[in-house]
This record gives structure tokens, C-alpha cells and sequence, in this order.
């Protein structure tokens, strides 16, 4: 959708054909490498501040809904494989962090990395479990169903048959009840004594032959590092729904809601509290990472009250990074840069938080507010929502970014659409087009798990689509103004709306102002003006008149050269769309219309000649008849 070009823009030249077409190529591969910079995945990763969901909107307990006006808040950090388009983002952006695939995986695939978080968070599922019954009083165990297989050594004999987060339940028939008895048991072993592993891999119990090889740190093993896998169980039932949601900082503020549920519904006194750590099975919490990323998206959801982990920095650290901080140390500095007014809470243990939480004075004002919004806070669109903003946390939004530049797309082609038939086409295509992307990633959202269905009514109206689907997703809204600025700017750049201005004033200085090249009675590479060589030829009283017929415009200039009278007519065919023709009509002396060499003659004396050598000629012409 491009602007209605003068006739003067599209110069004769006579080109090869590749240097005809060689903006429209470098146009395309433009737009490629812009489309490329938004969808092409690099090895690196990306950092940044996630969001602060609810954690009634992913667990219940004894099967009831914590009604209690405030809410408990876990935060998380969105990681994603990084575009180029991400890089300069993160580069531009605070709290935006660039890491290489193998700082961020530690080697792993991207399955397999989504499997160990999804085993962190599992893991801390149990452990906040336990922890919060047991510090409720209630009656609880642990209990141990086998080993994760973290990772596979290069010379295991089991590499490629084991594989990250599949659990050992069993060697050469024996069962355990911890890792550490497993590992003695193995380590007991002779090298080379053949070995077989029982395992449970999506599922399914399986068994696996090896051997035992000499490890790296020098004992006997069969190569692979592991870590316990519990299920701890209770008289109260404790479920949770977080698919799509992996790593273990959610532990802390897990156990936390689960005790107030049970032991203490009031403990938050409407208070809007977030939070981050691990929870230990004795009760102590761990540090995390991207936690200054999680300050940021816990003010940015208003809450009060963040619980952040008070483990001192080891001398081993410090030495190793002399600027090393802790957990809360870092927290602290991420607000006062933000100028955020939570309170930054250092904890060590589960029962920190809780003696916290009691010490606060009963603030009615604030008790007054959070009711009045209980019912936002607590209903299932609000906690869908934050459930949804986390799944769509490893969304590749490269489809959507597509659809947002589709319009520019449209106005880059339009240039080469040789008809109005051709353009009203484009008209068309680029709207189904843009429909039928914003339908392929609505799909796209619900295939994730996110509940976008009601999105389908909106995809008829693509920056509303987009807007509603990125609110969804619990992302910046600069897409759909992006979306909506580029649909604007072509509706006011293309070859119809542009036509409205165009008129027969609009085509009578179109005319004027173009070059002898654009005409189509002449080729070449003229540098002269049409109007310049009319008031060179006909005089500065020469008059010009424009007409209107159909898609025919006619720009018609009278004077007189010498005694003679003049009438030169210029015909302009403008379809609405392009400009299909532009050429001299006729030309008129003393009302005979001249043609063929006659015609020829005079377009040539006007246009093309240069003038100070017609005067030399006709003065020499003058002198040699004197004599």
C-alpha cells in the first residue's frame, strides 16, 4: 500500500534485468531479515522478569479455595531461547540478562532442561508439603520412591539409555530407602561387574544392562549424577496444577501458603505478599537465582511484603567473586533502583517468614482495601489469567511479531502491483492473511494450555486479537500498538487512499513538474523539466488546463512560438491505483494537428534539443543569407 507515485518517479532507463529488479529483491530480503530477526533461534538465552502469580491459581489444599482476603505470590523468571531480536532487547533493557545455551542448560537440551525444571519444581512441591504440614502440626512423611538421573556421564555404559529426570527405583533387584544407600551399594561393586538398573522413564518401569566404571572423582559407579526423588504424603491432601512452570524457588511461599491454610487462615491480614527461596526438609530456605529480575515483577504486581533469602555469601564465594552478594543483599538493591516500596524481607527459615508475618500490627486501613478487592483477587479469571501468563512464559511469539508486520509487508508489495485489479487484490489477501495467522496462533496458545477459545471472536479485528492475546499471555502491550500503528500507516500510505488527493490541479503540476524521461514518447536519461522546456518554447504567458475523463486526465498547455500558434496536449491514464500511461497526445499548430514527422519534429525541438545550439544554428543561418 504504497503512495500514489507522479509520473515523474519511474524514470526510462534502459537496465539489465537484475538491476531492474533490484530493489524489489533488496525490499524482500529486507523484510526476510527483519521477519529472521524475530523467529531465527540463537545459541543464547535470555533473562527477565516473569510474573507474580497467585498460588491459589495453582494449588489447593484439603480440596477448599483459600477465600482469606490478600494473596500469597511466587515469582518467576521468563527464560527464553534468544532471536536477534531478544539480544538487542536484553542489551537495551534493565534486569535483562544474556546467557550462552551451555551457561544456561549446563549442556542439556532444551527438552531436556525443561525436564530438570520440571523435577525442581516437583521436588519442591513435596518438600513444601512436608514442611508446611509439619510446621502446622499436622502429620506427615517422606517418603522415597528412587533417584532422578540429572545427568549421564560420556563413558557411562548407560549413556543413551539413561536420560535426565528418568528416576532409578532399583540395582540388580535391590531397593533403597535413600541415594545414599544406593551409591554404597554401587560403589561396592569391582569395575567391570555387570550391572542392571531398573528405572521409570514416562511412566513405563524399565530395565537397562551396564557395567560399573571407575568414576571421576576415583570411586566405583555406573556414571550418572542423581538426586532423591520423594513424594511426601499427609492427613491433609495437597494438590497443585503448575504445567508449564518448572524450577524450584516456589518452595518457600508454597509451604508458607499451605500452613495458613491450615493452621493460620489469617495470617496475612489482607496484606499482598510475595516471595522466593527453596524450602529444605529442615525447614531452612535456599538461595535462587534472578532474583533481582523477581523484585521487579513482584512490585510491578503491587505487592507489599517480599521474602527473600538471608544465606551469608561463603568465604569461598568471595573469593572466588570478590562482588559476590546474597540473595537479600540483592534484593535490596533491585528495589531502591526501581524506587519500589515493598519491604524487603530477609529470611532463613520457614518459621522467619511466619514470626514476620505475626510481629505486623493488624492494619485496618490496609485489612479495609484488600477486602474490597477479595473478590478480583480471588476469582478464577484473575487466577486463569496469572496460570496462563505462566505457560505462555516458552511461547515462540515469532507468529505474532509476523502478523504485526504484515501491514508493511502489504505496503512494500503494493509498489509492484501493476493494476487496480492487482492492488484491490492485495486489499484483500493481506486481511485474510493477517486472519488466518492470528487463527493459527490462537491454535497455537491453546495447544500450550492456554485458555484463549474466547480469542476466536477477535481474530476478525487483528490489533484487538493481538491486544487481548498478549493481556492473556500477561505480556507488554507494545504489540498490538505496534500492530495498530502499522495498519494505520498503511491505510494512509496506499495507492487509494492516496488517490483522494489527486485531482486535476494535483495532475496539472504533476505534469509540470515531471521529467522528459517519464514521458513515454522518449527514452534516455533526461535531466530537463517538462514545464521548464514548455515556458522555454512557449513563453512564461503560455496557459495550462487540466481535464477529467474517466480514468483519463488531460493536461493541455496553449502559447505561440514566434507567429505560430501552439497546442500541446499530454494524456495521463490513472487507474485509482497506478499510473498506466503518460505521454504526449498531440500536438496542435495553428489548429492542425501535426503527425508523424511533423509531430516527431516539434516534440523533439522542444524536449530533447538543446537550445543554445538551435540559436547558434539559425544565427549562422541568418549571416551566411545577409551576405
Amino acid at each position: 500500500m504504497t503512495q500514489a507515485n507522479k509520473p515523474s518517479l519511474t524514470p526510462k532507463k534502459k537496465k539489465g534485468r537484475l538491476k531492474e529488479y533490484r530493489w524489489p529483491i533488496a525490499g524482500v530480503l529486507f523484510l526476510l531479515l527483519l521477519l529472521a530477526a524475530f523467529v531465527i533461534r540463537l545459541p543464547y538465552y535470555i533473562e527477565m522478569p516473569g510474573t507474580a502469580e497467585d498460588i491459589r491459581s495453582v494449588m489447593t489444599v484439603d480440596g477448599k479455595m483459600d477465600t482469606k482476603s490478600g494473596s500469597y505470590d511466587f515469582v518467576t523468571v521468563a527464560v527464553k531461547e534468544a532471536t536477534p531480536a531478544d539480544l538487542i532487547y536484553a542489551w537495551a533493557t534493565p534486569f535483562t540478562d544474556i546467557y550462552s545455551a551451555k551457561e544456561m542448560t549446563g549442556g542439556s537440551s532444551s527438552q531436556e532442561f525443561t525436564r530438570i525444571n520440571q523435577f525442581y519444581m516437583e521436588t519442591s512441591q513435596n518438600m513444601a508439603i512436608y514442611q508446611g504440614l509439619k510446621t502446622a502440626g499436622k502429620e506427615t512423611q517422606m517418603d522415597f520412591l528412587g533417584v532422578y538421573v540429572m545427568q549421564v556421564a560420556d563413558d557411562s555404559t548407560f549413556k543413551g539409555i539413561l536420560n535426565i529426570a528418568d528416576t532409578v527405583t532399583g540395582v540388580n533387584g535391590k531397593t533403597f530407602k535413600s541415594s545414599k544407600e544406593l551409591i554404597d551399594y554401587v560403589g561396592s561393586q569391582k569395575i567391570g561387574d555387570p550391572v542392571s538398573v531398573t528405572y521409570i522413564e514416562d511412566g513405563q518401569t524399565k530395565t537397562a544392562d551396564g557395567k560399573i566404571i571407575k568414576l571421576s572423582n576415583g570411586k566405583n559407579g555406573i556414571g550418572i549424577s542423581l538426586i532423591d526423588r520423594t513424594e511426601a504424603k499427609g492427613d491433609v491432601p495437597v494438590q497443585f496444577a503448575t504445567q508449564g512452570i518448572g524450577g524450584p524457588s516456589a518452595g518457600m511461599m508454597f509451604s508458607l501458603a499451605i500452613y495458613t491454610q491450615v493452621a493460620d487462615p489469617d495470617l496475612r491480614q489482607g496484606r499482598h505478599i510475595a516471595g522466593t527461596g527453596t524450602i529444605n526438609q529442615d525447614g531452612t530456605v535456599g538461595d535462587i537465582g534472578g532474583i533481582d529480575k523477581k523484585v521487579v515483577a513482584a512490585d510491578k504486581e503491587g505487592a507489599e511484603i517480599f521474602f527473600a533469602p538471608n544465606n551469608p555469601v561463603s568465604k569461598e564465594e568471595k573469593k572466588a567473586n570478590p562482588k559476590a552478594k546474597s540473595n537479600y543483599e540483592t534484593a535490596k538493591e533491585a528495589a531502591k533502583q526501581i524506587h519500589s516500596k515493598m519491604k524487603i524481607v530477609p529470611v532463613k527459615t520457614l518459621q522467619d517468614a511466619i514470626d514476620y508475618l505475626k510481629k505486623i500490627l493488624y492494619n485496618i486501613g490496609s485489612l479495609k482495601k484488600s477486602e474490597e478487592k477479595m473478590d478480583i483477587t480471588i476469582n478464577a479469571p484473575q487466577t486463569e489469567s496469572n496460570s496462563n501468563s505462566a505457560k505462555a512464559m516458552s511461547l515462540n511469539n515469532g507468529l505474532i511479531w509476523f502478523i504485526c508486520f504484515v501491514p508493511l509487508i502489504g505496503l512494500f508489495l503494493e509498489n509492484y502491483a501493476n493494476s487496480a485489479t492487482a492492488g484491490a487484490f492485495l486489499w484483500i489477501l493481506v486481511p485474510l492473511f493477517m486472519i488466518g495467522c492470528s487463527i493459527a496462533d490462537c491454535k497455537h496458545l491453546i495447544k500450550h494450555g492456554i485458555d484463549a477459545a474466547h480469542l476466536f471472536k477477535w481474530v476478525w479485528l487483528t490489533p484487538v486479537y493481538v491486544y487481548k492475546r498478549e493481556k492473556l499471555c500477561g505480556r507488554e502491550l507494545y504489540k498490538a500498538i505496534m500492530c495498530g500503528f502499522f495498519i494505520i500507516a498503511a491505510l494512509f500510505m496506499n495507492g487509494f487512499t492516496q488517490s483522494i488527493k489527486i485531482d486535476n490541479d494535483y495532475m496539472l503540476v504533476s505534469a509540470q513538474n515531471s521529467y522528459v524521461q517519464s514521458l513515454d514518447n522518449f527514452s534516455g536519461n533526461s535531466a530537463k523539466v517538462i514545464g521548464e522546456c514548455i515556458t522555454s518554447y512557449l513563453g512564461e504567458d503560455a496557459k495550462w488546463d487540466c481535464t477529467k475523463n474517466g480514468h483519463n486526465y488531460t493536461v493541455t498547455v496553449k502559447g505561440k512560438h514566434g507567429s505560430d500558434n501552439y497546442t500541446i496536449s499530454f494524456l495521463i491514464v490513472y487507474d485509482g491505483f497506478t499510473y498506466r500511461k503518460f505521454a504526449i497526445s498531440d500536438v496542435i499548430k495553428n489548429k492542425v494537428s501535426l503527425r508523424d514527422d511533423e509531430f516527431s519534429a516539434v516534440c523533439k525541438e522542444i524536449f530533447t534539443e538543446d537550445k543554445s545550439d538551435t540559436d547558434s544554428s539559425n544565427e549562422k543561418s541568418s549571416n551566411s543569407q545577409t551576405k
